[in-house]
């Protein structure tokens, strides 16, 4: 689906000018955008009134252009440039208007000629059109020839930005990812504050996989600038891919706001109300993508809506997804448990209660649903033994703990009680909800532990230390009506990420999620072990035997520990070194899925 991703690179060209020094070379002009949020096409061309460039015939007929060219009028455009140039065969402006339209029609070849004699006729603008032709050859996956273009244009004027973040492209294109973070790392050690560069990095950051990065620098961008319908659409891109549908509706919804009459808005729109099955809505968007985008489009969408319908079991063709049930995967606690801890654990990352001062709050109960159902309108309650309303926060699919990372509690509804529970208390949970369309209502109870027991576990038995792991989860897991799991040759993995975090613990380059990647520059690091990593459960605790009870004590690394589908996992620990607290334990949930 990253297919469909507004191509930004081809919408931030000349923006993205953020000087490292104070400010540009004054004799350079100041370069026009034009965009469009499909991403066909930039244009970049010097601002009218320079003199030694454009004489004032030339300056009407760029403005003219320029005008085409916002409203995407671009055979006309083309037209115009060509007229221009069989007035003014020697004007690198007028080469570079029919390079700029050339490439709007999608005629690559064709702009990247007419760069180039851009380049031949204008020396005081060359940089920019490098800029350009570089992003044109990128577009054509020749990354040699991008790269060398945005050298050349860094080389050129080494204040501007832009160049760096587009060559990273080219080098992540290439394969070359090492050279691609280190051209960012330039960009954002610029201190980037001015929104278009923002977003660029954003753009960036998604195709090298860095999800996380890109969501951040996309909301700033968001923040800081004024009506960017790319940056908003490309957040909520992501959020659809994440299956974060309620805020990747959202931010499709503002940017139809700031773009009414672009058909992609809709039909991403479109898809993600299909995904919730909120057909009405879905079918309301694809009737408004189909008239703004032309017969072609209508057979697309309809084509489209069928492939889906059909997959979710709508169809007499189609098979029927096997998470769809409005029964719930897994509660937890569930009905009848006893024994039940009494608090969270503190300072899980991500922070399931961010919004809190005080962080001592009770255990986590969780109702989780399969991934394709639609889950809104939930209300909940919890009350003691006494019947006293117990408060709570509570979070949802449509209101996410964390929306930093929403993603992360899938289709789960959270209470979180604002103080610890009680110990020996019975508790009773109210949770209802529309799933699919339809009312559901779970009552249960359980009740907290009497009192902490001493350790089972003795720090000596190192050997068993992976087997009480494993028979903790099961536990859990079979309280929850799931199978168990078994452990297999993932743990291997496991070792060595654990490995990795007890050496390097303390280090920045292992703070908050970056501990589930590994750094090649650091001790230990493998391939093997950033693969156990990235699909880990983490903890550090005086106990390995206690990790597994202090991940159910959380709601994102519960989730994945509950998680149906799971069947084979590692388990990895390290200690730390001498005179340091605890052990690194490491289970992968996430290589074992069936």
């Amino acid at each position: 689906m990253r297919h469909f991703l507004i191509t930004l690179a081809l919408a931030l060209a000349t923006a993205l000018a953020t000087p490292l020094a104070p400010a540009q070379k004054p004799d350079v002009p100041t370069p026009v955008i034009s965009g469009a949020l499909d991403g066909q096409c930039i244009i970049l061309l010097p601002q009218k009134g320079h003199e030694k460039l454009l004489q004032e015939r030339q300056e009407n007929i760029l403005e003219q252009w320029n005008n085409l060219i916002t409203r995407k009028h671009y055979e006309k455009a083309k037209a115009l440039a060509e007229e221009a140039l069989r007035e003014n065969p020697d004007s690198g402006a007028c080469y570079a208007m029919l390079g700029g339209a050339l490439e709007s029609l999608g005629n690559l070849d064709g702009a990247i000629q007419h760069y180039t004699q851009t380049i031949a006729h204008g020396e005081r603008s060359k940089g920019w059109v490098y800029c350009r032709r570089g992003i044109v050859y990128t577009a054509k996956q020749e990354w040699t020839r991008a790269t060398a273009d945005f050298t050349e244009a860094i080389a050129i004027d080494p204040t501007n930005l832009l160049p760096y973040v587009q060559r990273a492209l080219a080098h992540q294109g290439g394969g070359d990812m090492g050279s691609a973070r280190k051209d960012l790392d330039i960009a954002v050690r610029a201190c980037p504050d001015g929104p278009d560069l923002q977003e660029a990095l954003g753009y960036a950051y998604y195709h090298l996989g860095d999800d996380d990065k890109a969501l951040g620098y996309y909301t700033k961008a968001i923040q800081n600038g004024d009506n960017r319908p790319s940056a908003v659409i490309n957040r909520g891109f992501i959020y659809a891919t994440r299956r974060v549908w309620a805020l990747a509706i959202s931010d499709y919804t503002e940017a139809i706001r700031l773009d009414p009459n672009q058909p992609d808005c809709y039909r991403y729109r479109g898809y993600a109300y299909l995904a919730r099955r909120q057909y009405a809505e879905a079918r309301a968007d694809y009737e408004q993508a189909c008239k703004r985008g032309g017969d072609d489009a209508a057979a697309y969408l309809l084509t489209e809506l069928l492939v889906r319908l059909s997959a979710a079991g709508y169809l007499a063709s189609g098979p029927v997804k096997s998470d769809t049930s409005p029964r719930p995967t897994a509660i937890f606690p569930a009905d009848k448990q006893g024994e039940v801890l009494t608090h969270l654990v503190p300072h899980e990352i991500p922070d399931p209660i961010p919004y809190a001062n005080r962080k001592p709050a009770g255990y986590p109960i969780t109702v989780t649903f399969g991934r394709y159902n639609f889950i809104e309108d939930v209300q909940t309650k919890l009350t003691d033994a006494a019947g006293q309303e117990v408060e709570c926060w509570v979070s949802s699919p449509q209101q996410p703990a964390n929306e930093e990372y929403a993603e992360r509690q899938h289709n789960t509804v959270c209470l979180i009680a604002k103080a610890p529970l009680c110990p020996a208390t019975k508790y009773t949970v109210l949770v209802t909800a529309r799933v699919n369309g339809k009312p559901w209502s779970r009552e249960w109870s359980f009740t907290t532990v009497r009192d902490r027991s001493p350790s089972l576990y003795e720090a000596a038995d190192q050997a068993h230390f992976a087997e009480w792991i494993l028979a903790a989860v099961n536990r859990e897991r079979v309280v929850a009506g799931l199978n168990k799991v078994v452990l297999d040759a993932l743990s291997r993995g496991c070792f060595k990420h654990a490995r990795y975090l007890a050496t390097n613990i303390g280090r920045p380059e292992v703070e908050g999620l970056k501990a589930h990647e590994e750094d090649d520059k650091l001790s230990n690091a493998t391939k093997e072990g950033r693969k156990a990593g990235l699909n880990a459960v983490i903890a550090i605790r005086d106990n390995p035997g206690y990790c597994a009870e202090g991940w159910m004590a959380t709601l994102y690394h519960r989730i994945p520990l509950l998680d149906p589908k799971l069947k084979r996992v590692g388990i990895g620990f390290a200690k730390r070194g001498e005179g340091e607290w605890g052990w690194v334990e490491v289970m992968d949930v996430g290589n074992g899925k069936e």
